[in-house]
């Protein structure tokens, strides 16, 4: 098994053996405030911010299998199941969920996913309303596929729990699973 240890920004790769739960159990372990969550990149350039839940189709060849289905900054409605744009309580919570809750250790273990069943995302919309950023989403893989390394690599640490409480908040959003 291979363990990334983080430490101070430094990584280091070493072999050994890990107990699952010890090293991905969630906890609400930073204390980043709004002001600091939304500073950070993507949150900092959009003017709207939107969740979006959608069906996947297995027989489609316009836009990449297991993403979000935008196109030219557009999103396509066609698998579109729901399209919730968020006001700043919720952008709060989300960023919180994002940024704060985090692993309960600096090690953690990790693999590439062959998942394409991804089933919901966050949308960034800039000032010309086109979507420039977005975050990619499967709850039931417990996968989150960030598109840039701009993005804050904390976000999509596999901790057991985020994914529940990330796809808890969508449901209270108002978006069905």
């Amino acid at each position: 098994m291979l363990v990334v240890q983080t430490t101070a920004g430094q990584v280091k790769h070493t072999k050994k053996t890990i107990k699952p739960r010890e090293t991905i159990e969630c906890i609400h372990r930073f204390n980043l405030t709004s002001e600091q969550r939304l500073k950070e990149y993507p949150f900092n350039k959009a003017v709207q911010i939107q969740l979006v839940s959608f069906q996947q189709k297995d027989d489609t060849t316009e836009y990449i299998l297991g993403s979000v289905p935008i196109k030219n900054g557009t999103l396509s409605m066609s698998r579109v199941t729901g399209l919730i744009t968020m006001n700043n309580s919720q952008i709060d919570k989300l960023t919180d969920l994002l940024f704060n809750v985090g692993l309960k250790g600096d090690t953690y273990t990790f693999s590439i996913s062959t998942a394409v069943g991804l089933d919901g995302g966050i949308l960034f919309i800039d000032s010309k309303n086109k979507i420039f950023e977005s975050i990619d989403i499967c709850f039931d893989c417990g996968e989150i596929e960030i598109r840039t390394s701009k993005v804050r690599k904390n976000i999509g640490l596999p901790c057991i729990e985020k994914m529940g409480k990330l796809k808890s908040f969508f449901i209270a959003s108002g978006l069905k699973y």
